[in-house]
């Protein structure tokens, strides 16, 4: 059988429920997860945790400077004959990270500055060295050459090398606006990449005489900061084109973590960039949703509906502006315990699958296992996905790069970068604890002594605690020194700031 995940990465469980049409009529025949919890509140740390079916504390990819091993899932599908594909435009599922060596087949489906169909200009210059002698910058400049002369477009290889050395040198020089081609990276996503590379596979296994069955691992971007879906979904939002200059000056100043956070302590948030972000929210949903369905459509055009486990998913939830238990009021999914950024949509499709709606507690990262015991067993074991009690690891991320905020923000700067946070979900019963012994307990939403809280769930908390490091991090001790243009896309995204 083959299988198709699918990540809406930073999609909320009550946005799926609210503006996911398609998603929510594949639940009326099949299985939906009233309550999945994302293994972590960010990206990295949740997609291993998916592959691997281990917690960030075991294997250990929680900040932006960690190395990631291949997960098993890969080895165990590759070694019963699967074809193993990986589609993503998320800036930690990508090559800086090792994601293209564990797939047979990877595609990073979001390019930087200049024209998507020509040379990567960050590669062909990333040799050039520019500040030492006239000797080696004259070598460089031949190397560039020879690269460009190597590319398949040459012309708008040269043009993308022409903007990134026009962004880099004079970044007052503000060319955004005018064409698509000078936008960042942050404003070049297209679901319609990740979508037509899903098809094409399907399209390829219904037309070989003797495919191997496949893996996809897709991520889509859509429901992830900045907020910017297509022209079809703003019009039936808004009955109007939202122009790029004013969402980008959203993401500045409402979408981004720590601007907010400033713009809450300092009492000015403006509650109508606020609402506009959200609905912006909610038309991204639904443009994750017409791509799930042209997904679906797909598989029953080519006949492989019946023989396709679609399994739809997020790596975590997004705050919106909300405030959660601990009456800290975020955009995000930086410093917050809310159940909007830690329960996340889940969906199981196949007609082998009876539908249901399963109340019980389930973790995202028992798909992994899910899987694996498909491939020994031959069969689904669901029922034991569910568990009376999950855990969410937050590991700090030492992002160093956030301590221009430490000055106005120092409490949720050292909670980001050097305190760790373990919720733990058990019935209605949450518990929120950090590495520093702070403790909190939640039933219904109404605080609680700890002294009250359920047999054991304080002490399962306090266990994924000890089994993070107790150190401060400092990341020049780990082993993936990320690039700069890496840096600079999480930074955008609100990662590192």
């Amino acid at each position: 059988m083959n299988i198709i995940v699918l990540v809406w990465d930073a999609c909320r469980l009550d946005a799926a429920n609210e503006h996911a049409k398609f998603l929510n009529e594949l639940r009326e025949d099949n299985l939906w997860f009233e309550n999945a919890v994302a293994p972590s509140r960010w990206s990295l740390p949740s997609h291993v945790s998916l592959l691997s079916g281990r917690y960030p504390s075991e294997h250990e990819a929680y900040t932006p400077y960690s190395t990631v091993e291949k997960p098993k899932l890969l080895n165990t599908l590759s070694n019963a004959g699967y074809s193993t594909h990986c589609i993503s435009a998320n800036g930690f599922v990508s090559p800086a990270y090792g994601f293209d060596d564990f797939f047979d087949d990877f595609r990073y489906t979001t390019s930087g500055p200049g024209f998507a169909d020509a040379g990567d200009a960050a590669d062909i210059s990333s040799s050039f060295d520019f500040d030492t002698s006239l000797a080696k910058t004259v070598k460089s400049l031949i190397e560039i050459g020879s690269g460009i002369l190597t590319q398949p477009k040459p012309i708008k290889t040269s043009v993308n090398l022409g903007i990134q050395g026009l962004n880099k040198h004079f970044p007052e020089i503000d060319l955004e606006p005018y064409h698509p081609i000078f936008r960042s990276e942050l404003f070049r996503y297209s679901p319609e990449k990740n979508t037509n590379s899903i098809r094409e596979i399907i399209t390829n296994a219904a037309t070989a005489a003797d495919s191997d069955p496949f893996f996809i691992l897709a991520n889509y971007m859509d429901t992830h900061s900045p907020y910017w879906p297509a022209e079809q979904f703003q019009v039936n939002q808004f009955g109007e084109r939202i122009g790029f200059k004013k969402v980008r000056n959203l993401n500045n100043s409402t979408m981004l973590p720590f601007p907010f956070a400033e713009r809450v302590q300092d009492g000015y948030v403006d509650e109508d960039s606020l609402n506009l972000t959200k609905k912006l929210y909610s038309a991204s949903v639904r443009s994750a949703d017409y791509h799930l369905e042209s997904i679906y459509r797909s598989l029953c055009e080519n006949g492989l509906d019946d023989n396709t486990m679609l399994i739809v998913t997020s790596d975590h939830g997004e705050m919106l502006g909300e405030y959660d238990e601990l009456g800290r009021r975020r955009m995000g999914h930086v410093d917050s315990v809310g159940d909007h950024l830690l329960k996340v949509p889940l969906l199981i499709a196949n007609p082998t699958v009876a539908n249901d709606n399963i109340e019980e507690l389930v973790n995202i990262k028992s798909i992994s296992g899910l899987i694996s015991n498909y491939i020994a067993e031959g069969s689904w074991a669901l029922e034991e996905m569910s568990s009376q009690r999950v855990i969410v690891e937050s590991p700090a991320s030492n992002a160093t790069d956030i301590d221009e905020y430490r000055e106005n923000l120092e409490g949720m700067v050292e909670r980001t970068t050097s305190r760790h946070t373990v919720v733990g979900y058990e019935g209605n019963w949450k518990a929120i604890c950090y590495s520093n012994g702070d403790n909190y307990v939640y039933k219904s939403g109404k605080e609680l002594s700890v002294r009250q809280a359920p047999d054991g769930l304080i002490d399962e908390c306090q266990a994924h605690l000890e089994a993070l490091p107790s150190n401060q991090f400092n990341h020049s001790d780990d082993s993936n020194d990320i690039d700069s243009e890496t840096k600079s896309r999480l930074d955008d995204l609100g990662y590192l700031t």
